[in-house]
């Protein structure tokens, strides 16, 4: 998610759970002498999950002796923020959950004026580049109330992403570009012509008849990953200063740690594939956790060790698998249902409400949990905040108006979140930490979303039975066939349009939802905003098939002045 969800003493008491991580005391000291003399060298590739120092891959590094650097120019410890994607070298402690880092390199994959933005599809194009938005997403500035948080065309910005195998880059972290940063491109050179200096990335055209070509020492320049700096665009072409070729192997010595993250962007065989470009190759003895989805474009985990040539020799592949997530907590005296959705990338919605025996009738949810899991053996670690539902109402829960800090601690019963894993829901409140025991598994016992969907197979009308803007009466959301929704309650007023769009994962039923209400009356005037999150088509009951209830998860963006959340239950009207 786009929120900076916990400080570092908040990730080693989660860490806690699976290595006895220390708070409290001198802790930059006990870092070091945990580490000094006995660490053990390690790379890392993934995105910036929190600061203090910087966590990356669920591993907190000190950065004070690091040098950092961002495309290749010395940059500040301050200069690092959550979703950055960066390569961090450095030592990692005995526990395995903490390191000190020596180099922290993060690269902006994208930098420069947006020419077209897609709302519906939550895509923007910058240099020809197309950049995919989710709620993983983090915008500086966003502006709420704004579609996509107020980017719009002209706006000057660079991107730090993922991109997948068809080069659409997965923006993690969007902010204005700095008058330092020139233009950039990243991906690979395509459609070389020798006689023009001139190719492609990624459809944009680039001229290299006066750049330095850096790198490519005996190297080919097609087919080659490379990154293009420029000041200027001339007739459509960007005019390049610079074209740099980009090692995919990670940096380090052989035996060092290995951990890394992102799309496989190439698939030769569940042996041999390539994560955010970086080359991966498995072994008999490897450990894998979901690898039957390992695919082209999957998002996997992966620890190991650097072998030969900068190749990660995997010794665990970790896919999550997505899928419906229902199950029971307990707080304070009373059992509550909980139900929502997890995604390949490991981000989760979870509804908490109380138990009904059939269709909702109404919004009766204690709130909204928004965040993500990450793997790590028989433990699934969850991260990020609980919103209050039903805000609008006399009986307005204690939630409302605030992302209050969670945390879930769930030991698994298998490799997956499987029927009956188990564990606790910690939420930091005013008045101290509560616990609250939780039960979770997929809807039906199996992950995965079935069957694949068309977004024309949405189309058509739905009653809301769950949605605090729809409290009474009928009223009735219509989804077309390129998945635009409409709503309008007469009682509270509120109007709503937005869109419904294919998830990253194309073949699942899955989908992303940008809303937006409107016209709400005084007492529910605070939903009146932008709100964003996840749906999926679903059954009566796990053993039906008739696949007639449209469900969403949605809430406000990070930074909200009042943050809000709304779980929607809607059967479609025959």
């Amino acid at each position: 998610m786009n929120r900076q969800y916990m400080k570092v003493s908040w990730l080693c008491a989660a860490l806690a759970l699976l290595s006895g991580c220390e708070t409290g005391g001198s802790e930059n000291s006990t870092l070091q002498s945990g580490i000094e003399g006995s660490g053990r060298g390690i790379t890392t590739s993934g995105v910036v999950t929190a600061l203090g120092s910087i966590v990356v891959n669920s591993v907190e590094y000190d950065v004070t002796r690091a040098t950092v650097t961002i495309n290749g120019a010395a940059a500040l410890e301050s200069d690092l923020a959550p979703g950055h994607v960066t390569i961090v070298e450095g030592e990692i402690g005995a526990d395995g959950t903490r390191g000190i880092a020596t180099r922290v390199i993060v690269e902006i994959a994208v930098a420069g004026p947006i020419s077209a933005i897609d709302v519906e599809l939550n895509r923007l194009t910058i240099l020809g580049q197309t950049i995919a938005i989710d709620a993983s997403t983090s915008i500086e500035g966003r502006i709420e109330g704004s579609p996509l948080g107020g980017l719009d065309v002209g706006r000057d910005v660079e991107v730090s992403g993922f991109a997948d195998s068809s080069g659409v880059l997965h923006a993690r972290r969007i902010e204005p570009r700095k008058p330092s940063t020139p233009l950039f491109v990243t991906g690979y050179a395509e459609s070389v012509d020798t006689s023009t200096r001139t190719f492609s990335v990624n459809g944009q055209l680039v001229s290299y008849a006066a750049a330095t070509m850096t790198g490519f020492e005996a190297r080919a320049l097609a087919g080659a990953s490379v990154r293009v700096t420029a000041q200027n665009i001339e007739q459509g072409a960007l005019v390049a200063d610079d074209v740099s070729f980009r090692d995919p192997r990670l940096p380090g010595v052989s035996g060092d740690a290995a951990i890394l993250q992102g799309w496989v962007t190439r698939f030769g065989s569940k042996d041999d594939f390539d994560v955010d470009g970086h080359p991966v190759v498995r072994t008999a003895s490897t450990s894998t956790e979901g690898v039957s989805v390992v695919r082209l474009d999957a998002f996997v985990s992966v620890r190991g060790a650097l072998i030969a040539n900068g190749v990660v020799q995997a010794t665990d592949v970790r896919a999550v698998l997505p899928g419906h997530l229902t199950g029971e907590v307990a707080i304070d005296d009373g059992i509550y249902g909980i139900s929502g959705l997890l995604t390949a990338e490991g981000a989760f919605r979870l509804n908490i409400a109380e138990w009904s025996g059939g269709p909702p009738v109404s919004d009766s949810g204690v709130g909204q949990l928004v965040g993500s899991f990450t793997l790590a053996g028989r433990a699934a670690l969850g991260t990020g905040v609980l919103i209050g539902e039903g805000c609008g109402l006399a009986s307005a829960g204690r939630f409302c108006g605030k992302d209050t800090a969670i945390r879930i601690e769930l030991t698994k019963t298998g490799s997956t979140i499987d029927e009956g894993s188990s564990g606790v829901i910690r939420v930091a409140t005013a008045n101290g930490e509560e616990i609250w025991p939780l039960h979770i598994g997929y809807w039906g016992g199996r992950p995965g979303f079935d069957p694949a969907f068309d977004l024309a197979d949405l189309q058509g009308l739905y009653e809301l039975h769950q949605a605090e803007f729809a409290q009474s009466g009928s009223v009735m959301m219509s989804v077309d066939s390129e998945g635009r929704l409409f709503f309008q309650s007469a009682q509270t007023g509120c109007t709503g349009n937005g869109a419904i769009s294919r998830h990253l994962d194309r073949a699942a039923n899955l989908y992303d939802v940008q809303l937006k209400i409107e016209d709400c009356n005084d007492s529910f005037g605070y939903l009146n905003t932008d709100f964003e999150g996840l749906s999926t088509l679903e059954s009566m009951t796990p053993w039906d098939y008739d696949f007639s209830v449209q469900r969403m998860w949605v809430s406000t963006t990070a930074g909200a002045a009042s943050p809000a959340a709304i779980t929607v239950w809607a059967g479609a009207v025959q």
